[in-house]
């Protein structure tokens, strides 16, 4: 169960940095 969670965080994380790259870069 935790490394379910841990999972989930992880892609949450790497979802969220690819759209604070995508927010930043204009095209």
């Amino acid at each position: 169960m935790k490394s379910f969670l841990t999972l989930i965080y992880v892609d949450f994380i790497e979802f969220f940095k690819l759209n604070t790259t995508r927010f930043k870069k204009p095209y």
